[in-house]
């Protein structure tokens, strides 16, 4: 009896210390899986035990950091590449504002895009609209205020709206594709001037990443296009000031004018007076030789006494 119980106690204790080993061998397993990146691996449940439960910890703990490192690095990229797109345009002509709106729809997974301005006559106007891989002209001017994009301007915050109903679109396509069902509105701002209201619409949910990257993207082109507004007022400036310039200096060429003739005017008049001069005296002259002429004709030739 006492030997039988003994087989038995040795039998549970091998099956409990193969059952560790197997666990252990799984655990290392699992962690090789983890060490090669591979965060979807997955445990047993009915498994699961103090050590399998930090193992999960550390796995999802490390997905999430791979995850988040993975979208930093892909808006890094892509403002790389933005950055250089915007570099190298520099002056924002409709052309090159079609140029960066492609490039961001595109990076972003959007579906349809649309950049407004504002003008002088402080609306926000569209200046460049890409949808469906294609720009597109967008004949739509808002009020700062008004709609969506009036909103945006006027609250200078990033809009998010969701659940877009199936007759908005930004831009329609005429063959029927799908509306867009999210929409993201992002002001243009730089040194607390509000430029314009950048416009993205995705067909499903607007993704993490993209609204850093988008927001961004914002930046920089509120950036250029303050680079663009100073030269357009440093150009003015100067054009104006070589204007005056001109002025000035046909007033001056003018002035001189008028100088230059009041001195011929002024010689002349004094010529003129030098001979009026001249012939006072003159006049005199002859008038003093006249009187003693006439007194000698009227004096006594003897005298009688």
């Amino acid at each position: 009896m006492s030997d039988r119980k003994t087989r038995d106690e040795l039998g549970q204790t091998e099956e409990a210390i193969t059952q560790v080993v197997q666990r252990l061998q799984k655990a290392v397993e699992f962690s090789r899986q983890i060490g090669a990146g591979n965060y979807q691996v997955q445990l047993d449940h009915a498994e699961s035990d103090v050590l399998m439960e930090e193992l999960v910890n550390m796995r999802n703990k490390l997905k999430a950091t791979a995850t988040s490192e993975a979208g930093r690095l892909w808006v890094s990229e892509g403002l790389k590449a933005f950055n250089e797109l915007v570099r190298v345009q520099h002056h924002q002509s409709e052309s090159a504002w079609h140029s960066s709106l492609a490039a961001l729809t595109k990076y972003a997974g959007a579906n349809q895009s649309a950049l407004f301005l504002l003008n002088p006559e402080r609306e926000l106007h569209a200046v460049a609209a890409f949808a469906w891989d294609r720009h597109k002209r967008l004949d739509r001017s808002f009020a700062t205020g008004e709609g969506l994009v009036g909103q945006c301007w006027l609250e200078r915050e990033t809009l998010f709206i969701t659940d877009l109903p199936d007759e908005y679109t930004l831009i329609r396509s005429g063959l029927g594709a799908a509306p867009p069902r999210s929409l993201v509105l992002i002001p243009l701002i730089n040194n607390d001037e509000c430029f314009g209201v950048l416009e993205v619409a995705f067909l499903a949910h607007v993704p993490a990443d993209a609204v850093p990257y988008l927001e961004e993207c914002a930046r920089l082109m509120a950036l250029q296009q303050t680079s663009q507004t100073t030269e357009q007022r440093t150009q003015n400036l100067l054009e104006e000031a070589t204007r005056l310039r001109a002025k000035s200096e046909e007033k001056e060429a003018q002035l001189r004018e008028q100088v230059q003739e009041l001195e011929q005017f002024q010689l002349r008049q004094e010529a003129e007076i030098m001979e009026l001069r001249r012939e006072l005296t003159e006049a005199k002259r002859i008038q003093s030789w006249q009187r003693r002429t006439a007194g000698s004709k009227e004096a006594p030739l003897f005298n009688l006494s």
